[in-house]
């Protein structure tokens, strides 16, 4: 059966091209079948009409004149509504103030979107229909978002007192900000810590006395910024310098099997029905947490660093509850 997602991928597919389009490309562009592709054609002329011609040889176009034929449905694809609902979820919860009237602008912009992708004949998207939860969200004052927002906008330093999560350490940041990234419901801040001499990730909810200070900040190329900050797992991943191999339960293979962990992730099924997962890491602090999500579904394979580091995290664990006992 076609889907919903294929189908209007398709028509946008063609609508956007002059010339024919071979079902090599199609196949690739809707990462599908070639017996998917076929159904997804034959519905989309039976049930909806399309113009679609095959022309020997060449591949598939609308016909001859036809080009401007429309779905009488949605425009957008599933991952470009979910967008939207996020995009829209994540302004909503601004603190008065951040963006001041441009707010309510752009979330009327927004809402004007999604109502070009309501089915006819609803006139609105129903966005109450939906719900994004986000998840362990930490305050964050908004006058040090502005903040930061304002010496990333003006290529200033920012300087302020930084807390370590890990052993409650407090100590003062001078900074070139790079980029800001919102991660799991948190922002962060990609910066050069001109102390350090090196690019580091701060989270916006640890900083405190923020400054803007009154020297330019140097720019990190985005290359250099992706090959320090985004190589391994997580967001405080810096360079890969270990791959972690991962073996989950045959209960959890097909869920496991169907998540990025990471963009140069490696994974298999095995013979007993689990699934191996190798994914690349150098900070191994969010992934130690990761794997624990999991629980008795996961064992680590490799390296023998990161056995170790689980094991004892989970050996802590049953000594709480047995202090208990």
């Amino acid at each position: 059966m076609a889907t919903l997602d294929n189908i209007y991928h398709l028509a946008q597919i063609l609508k956007s091209r002059r010339y024919p389009v071979s079902e090599a490309t199609l196949m690739r562009e809707l990462e599908c079948s070639r017996s998917t592709l076929f159904r997804t054609i034959e519905t989309l002329r039976e049930r909806f009409g399309a113009p679609i011609e095959n022309r020997r040889g060449q591949g598939y176009v609308y016909a001859k004149g036809n080009q401007d034929f429309e779905l009488p449905g949605t425009w957008f694809r599933a991952q470009e509504i979910e967008a939207l609902l996020v995009m829209d979820n994540l302004i909503a919860r601004l603190q008065p103030g951040v963006l001041d009237d441009r707010v309510a602008a752009l979330r009327e912009k927004l809402a004007a979107l999604l109502d070009k992708s309501t089915v006819r004949p609803s006139p609105k998207f129903p966005r109450e229909r939906f719900r994004v939860l986000p998840s362990h969200i930490r305050e964050l004052p908004s006058r040090i978002f502005e903040l930061v927002a304002q010496s990333l906008i003006e290529r200033r330093q920012l300087r302020f007192q930084y807390r370590n999560r890990g052993d409650g350490a407090e100590a003062l940041r001078e900074t070139s900000p790079q980029r800001l990234v919102h991660y799991k419901d948190h922002w962060y801040l990609d910066a050069w810590d001109e102390r350090k001499d090196a690019l580091r990730t701060f989270a916006l909810d640890r900083m405190r006395d923020v400054i803007i200070a009154s020297e330019s900040a140097r720019d990190v190329d985005a290359d250099m910024l992706d090959d320090a900050l985004m190589q391994g797992y997580g967001l405080f991943s810096g360079e890969a310098k270990e791959h972690a191999t991962l073996v989950f339960s045959a209960s959890r293979a097909e869920w496991v099997s169907e998540e990025t962990w990471h963009p140069d992730q490696q994974g298999r099924f095995l013979d007993d029905g689990c699934y191996e997962l190798v994914v690349p890491y150098s900070d191994s602090r969010e992934l130690v947490g990761e794997i624990l999500r999991h629980g008795q579904h996961v064992r680590v394979e490799s390296p023998d660093a990161l056995v170790r580091e689980v094991s004892e995290a989970l050996q802590a664990a049953l000594m709480l509850y047995q202090r208990n006992t």
